[in-house]
């Protein structure tokens, strides 16, 4: 888990989400050449762990707060000003989103959403 362990120190160090290509830039401005696949590689075993996830609407990851299990709910709070992505306590979506995707056939696997808006930030920097 040697890559998967630099990649996780990278996401945590950035302030915002980083795509696959950004991450190979990163390791690019040390010196180091990393393939694509070994990336995504890398960001898989970081998923399934819990400690990644994928920003949908950015195509790109952040580190988690904390390892989520596979069936703990997730909110991403995404700031269309700044970019920032912050993790949000999504406890309450599952209960309502579990039975409504069961009772029209499908079987969640995991839950997670996007909240696209403003952070407190941003607002309080609009005029």
């Amino acid at each position: 888990m040697g890559r998967a362990r630099e990649i996780l120190t990278i996401l945590k160090g950035s302030t915002r989400p980083l795509s696959a290509y950004d991450l190979r830039d990163r390791f690019a401005e040390t010196g180091v050449r990393v393939a694509p696949t070994q990336i995504y590689r890398a960001i898989g075993q970081l998923k399934e762990a819990g400690l990644v996830f994928r920003v949908e609407t950015r195509n790109a990851y952040i580190a988690a707060d904390h390892a989520h299990p596979p069936d703990e709910p997730v909110a991403l709070l995404v700031c269309e000003c700044c970019g920032r992505v912050e993790e949000a306590d999504a406890a309450f979506i599952a209960p309502a989103l579990t039975p409504a995707a069961i009772a029209r056939g499908f079987t969640p696997h995991r839950t997670s959403l996007e909240v696209i808006g403003e952070c407190g930030q941003c607002r309080d920097q609009s005029p």
